[in-house]
């Protein structure tokens, strides 16, 4: 499918993030359930192909929306893995000396380099505008993140444009139940019954509802229960994810005990602004790091806290060391777990926090 991106003839801006809700989405592009339509007022869309043969770009767009997915699927049509490297910064947060050697080795060597998830790793902004700043290397270089600050820094003072992942049109969601053997008709109507069209219109909800659909045509399906049927699943020693394969282990996580786990290590995550997560008792844990042993300090917890982070609810991204599999997964097991854990009384707290 050919994903496309709003340019910067419509506004000021370059950029229409919907993270902000600025007034590009006041309603001309998007209908009643959330999807893109069609709107006179378009000048021009960019694929992604033309956006990164064209040059070097900065991608935004919220959760969800398929940053990484769409880098893949590049990567997958060129064919030659010599041709393109992908690093996410998130692995690189801790080392960055490796990040610039692997930078420079990958400019010199690559047509293409993507950054990946500069949201999850913003002490390194700074870093990559030191490195930008003075680029003559042969790789066009896209950096991919959610909606932060330091982007707009970054897009100014490198003076890369910067564009935004539109929703799916109604069309495109067509397109994916087609190659699903889903009845898009029937499943569309669902999907306005029960006001989905929020989730539907984001390529990973969509994928998400559809697998849902064939399975249990959406009866009584909420976008809260969607998304904690999705998890259990991910939780699931029997389970594999379109973002990882399934890694055996001799260990078994009950589901719900899992999904409890895995709330504690979103909420702890996010209320520390912090994105990996460590194997309890395979290193000493350093400044700066989250200790986890001291949320589960039970033995029996402890391994059934190791082995959930070999579920394809979470990624490997060094020895011991692990991150969710989606960052939109972290954002629901966390509100989740204020729900859950945190006193109601607590809650303005920590939304209204002086430091933000």
């Amino acid at each position: 499918m050919t994903r496309k991106f709003l340019s910067s003839n419509i506004a000021d801006e370059r950029i229409a993030s919907r993270d902000g809700r600025f007034s590009l989405f006041d309603g001309r592009l998007l209908d009643a359930g959330g999807f893109l339509i069609d709107w006179d007022g378009y000048k021009e869309l960019k694929t992604f192909d033309e956006i990164v043969r064209n040059g070097h770009a900065i991608i935004v767009a919220e959760g969800g929306m398929g940053k990484s997915h769409i880098q893949r699927e590049f990567c997958e049509t060129l064919g030659d893995k010599t041709r393109y490297a992908r690093l996410e910064l998130v692995s690189s947060a801790n080392d960055v000396q490796g990040l610039k050697e692997a930078v420079k080795d990958a400019s010199q060597d690559k047509e293409y380099l993507f950054l990946d998830g500069l949201d999850e790793a913003e002490n390194l902004a700074a870093v990559l505008l030191g490195m930008l700043q003075g680029y003559d290397g042969h790789a066009h270089i896209i950096i991919a993140s959610r909606g932060i600050p330091r982007l707009n820094l970054l897009s100014e003072r490198l003076n890369w444009p910067m564009y935004s992942l539109l929703p799916y049109s109604r069309d495109d969601v067509q397109e994916l139940c087609n190659e699903a053997n889903v009845d898009y008709d029937a499943f569309m109507r669902k999907v306005d019954r029960q006001n989905l069209g929020g989730v539907c219109s984001k390529p990973l909800g969509c994928m998400m509802l559809i697998e849902q659909y064939r399975q249990t045509a959406l009866n009584g399906f909420s976008s809260e229960s969607l998304w904690r049927t999705s998890l259990m699943k991910l939780c699931a020693e029997n389970t594999e994810s379109k973002t990882r394969d399934f890694v055996s282990s001799e260990k078994v996580v009950p589901v719900e005990e899992g999904i409890r786990i895995a709330t504690v290590i979103a909420l702890a995550l996010k209320l520390s602004g912090r994105t990996l997560v460590y194997c309890i008792g395979n290193k000493p844990v350093k400044d700066g790091e989250l200790d986890f042993s001291m949320l589960f300090s039970n033995k029996d917890a402890q391994e059934a806290f190791n082995t959930l982070l070999l579920r394809p609810l979470f990624l490997n991204v060094a020895e011991g060391c692990y991150r969710f599999s989606h960052s939109s997964y972290v954002d629901f097991l966390a509100a989740q777990g204020m729900i859950e854990y945190l006193d109601e009384r607590e809650w303005g707290k920590i939304v209204f926090a002086p430091e933000g």
